[in-house]
Parts: C-alpha cells; sequence; structure tokens
C-alpha cells in the first residue's frame, strides 16, 4: 500500500499484512500534496504538486516524467481508471 505523506515530501510504502513500513520513497518533485494514485497497467503511481503531475517509478521513487494539468490546483484527489488520470481540484 503506498501512502502519501505530504508533510515530510514522502511515499510510505506499507504492507498491508503486518501494518510495517516496508520503504520510503523520496521524489524530487516539489511539494507532494492533493492525490497519489498507481497505475499498475503502467507500473507507476502519479502524485500531484499544484497543477503539476509526476510519474513516479514504485520501486526507486525517481520521478519518470511531469506534465501540466489546466486546472489551477488538483488538490482534492487523484485516480486511474481505465487509461485515464483523474484529479479533483
Amino acid at each position: 500500500v503506498y501512502v502519501l505523506n505530504s508533510s515530510g515530501n514522502q511515499i510510505i510504502v506499507v504492507n498491508p499484512a503486518t501494518d510495517a513500513v516496508v520503504r520510503t520513497l523520496q521524489p524530487n518533485f516539489g511539494t507532494l500534496f492533493g492525490g497519489l494514485t498507481a497505475a499498475a497497467d503502467l507500473g507507476l503511481l502519479f502524485a500531484t504538486s499544484g497543477s503539476l503531475v509526476a510519474a513516479i517509478d514504485p520501486v526507486s521513487g525517481l520521478v519518470v516524467r511531469v506534465f501540466g494539468v489546466s486546472a489551477p490546483a488538483l488538490s482534492g484527489g487523484l485516480a486511474y481508471r481505465a487509461g485515464e488520470l483523474l484529479g479533483v481540484t
């Protein structure tokens, strides 16, 4: 399970069977807030920082690409469904 810790600018990886933190990712991508979602078919996590979205490698934590959206800020959440990335302002 991937959990966004916006105060530490981290993504915490938790084993749901033991509730233990197994890894901490620190993507080099501004201030993470608003949304975190996984796209299993792409093998990526997506996280937001204002009106920017980062595609993050879930193993290394490296940002593989960044793109902007037309909304002022995606602070209400992020989801991935059927090939579409959905954001809430």
